[in-house]
């Protein structure tokens, strides 16, 4: 699930705004000085005493004005347009930094460090996540619950002999298939490098099954975000306003 990113809504009826002047008419009242919660109501008078105001100094302006509606007012034919529109709206700026965030943490667990993740998304043919970093065998063996089964191998990390490397082998896609696993080892026991070498192909393919899982955690957080609830809810809760045919107007 993604942060809860989304500005505090405040109660409101299903009022219908009546003035161009609204945006004005909100930061006046909400400069004013109060313990009183504000009301609906309160916008309300504070537009119509503006319009008041307003028509003394141009005599019948405030009646041609258009009216404005929150997306909640609109016909479901134009709503479902402006949910259209602004589809992208949530996915504008760096949408994928907290899954992303997430799984470096979790893959810092796994042993892996130096994290770099990189995917490209969605629906197209060559889609997909992976990620490149170095690898703490030592680490990997304890988490994996390796350490008995490959324990030579588990020695020699613990004595800093071995270095493994997760590293891209195609700069073109970014799916599983695109990263690869390199080792280094210091010394010159030959069962330890038996291990080790058994160890490459392990590696890898925990690294292909993390990066399909990291793939499908983006991949739903980009369904959820794009959807038509979370569209609304964003538009709702920064009080956008449209006019009748779905033009956007503003906010307050």
């Amino acid at each position: 699930m993604s942060p809860s990113f989304f500005k505090s809504m405040t109660a409101r009826g299903n009022t219908m705004i009546n003035s161009e002047n609204i945006l004005q008419s909100a930061n006046s009242l909400a400069s004013i000085e109060t313990t009183v919660p504000l009301q609906p109501q309160d916008l309300d008078n504070l537009i119509k005493a503006q319009l008041t105001k307003l028509d003394k100094h141009m005599p019948g302006y405030a009646a041609k004005i258009e009216k404005l509606y929150y997306i909640s007012n609109l016909s479901e034919e134009i709503k479902n347009k402006v949910i259209d529109k602004y589809r992208d709206i949530n996915i504008e700026h760096d949408w994928y930094s907290y899954v992303c965030n997430d799984w470096v943490e979790k893959l810092k667990n796994y042993g892996f460090n130096s994290i770099k993740i990189n995917f490209s998304g969605f629906g197209s043919q060559g889609d997909g996540a992976s990620f490149t970093a170095d690898v703490d065998l030592e680490m990997y063996l304890k988490s994996h619950e390796l350490s008995e089964k490959y324990d030579k191998a588990f020695i020699a990390a613990s004595e800093h002999l071995v270095k493994v490397e997760i590293y891209r082998t195609c700069y073109q896609y970014s799916h599983e298939n695109t990263v690869s696993v390199r080792t280094e080892y210091f010394g010159v026991d030959n069962h330890t490098e038996v291990q080790i070498d058994e160890l490459i192909q392990l590696v890898l393919k925990r690294v292909q099954c993390l990066s399909k899982e990291i793939y499908e955690s983006l991949e739903n957080d980009y369904i959820y975000l794009t959807s038509d609830a979370t569209v609304l809810d964003t538009l709702e809760a920064n009080n956008c306003l449209f006019k009748s045919n779905g033009e956007f107007f503003g906010s307050y």
